[in-house]
């Protein structure tokens, strides 16, 4: 893996919005794998007397430990664009009429993290034809408009839903008198005229 094939998977990682400190840790065994080709990069390796690494790296020669790698995330502030609520995004729709009836529309995703200033200045100097969008193909039944990694569906599959343990449900408190019977305050339940 080249260090900007390693970049463009962070970059892909970080677009679904999801990702996690483990998410960026294959590519960057890859990358180490790549550029230390003399050693063994291990990652989650057990715990040893100062912890447990995220990475241990070993010479092929002799198994020596060389290096440990811990990974985190940068912590820098991911700004809106525009004034808008957290977890809104701006799409854009083309109709060609070249898709049959029966065939879902081709869906291309792409994320700026970062500073707004940092990113207007992006959105300033590209266009829609230089940005590197990242084919996503929604699947049934969530249909993701972002990149998701499914490798591990079938093991979340394999789960019991969040209902199944219990017996008996209900939708909750149903009063059909909200207006009335639901107060904030203790102000409000004095003023309720019975």
């Amino acid at each position: 893996m080249t260090h900007s094939e390693y970049i463009a998977e962070l970059n892909r990682q970080m677009a679904t919005g999801m990702a996690r400190e483990h998410s960026y840790r294959p590519a960057l065994k890859q990358l180490l794998d790549t550029v230390l080709p003399g050693f063994d990069v291990t990652n989650e390796p057990r715990r040893i007397a100062c912890g447990a690494p995220d990475f241990i790296i070993m010479r092929h020669a002799d198994g020596l430990p060389t290096a440990f790698v811990e990974t985190k995330d940068d912590g820098g502030k991911d700004e809106n664009v525009f004034n808008i609520q957290q977890g809104v995004s701006i799409n854009i729709f083309v109709k060609t009429g070249r898709k049959k009836a029966d065939e879902l529309g081709r869906v291309f995703h792409y994320d700026l993290y970062g500073r707004r200033q940092d990113k207007l200045d992006y959105l300033a100097n590209h266009n829609l034809g230089d940005i590197h969008f990242v084919e996503v193909t929604p699947r049934e039944p969530m249909y993701f408009f972002v990149p998701k990694d499914f490798g591990a569906e079938e093991e979340y599959n394999r789960g019991f839903a969040v209902n199944e343990p219990f017996v008996e449900n209900s939708v909750g408190i149903v009063t059909t008198k909200d207006s009335f019977l639901i107060c904030d305050t203790e102000g409000e339940v004095e003023k309720t005229d019975y």
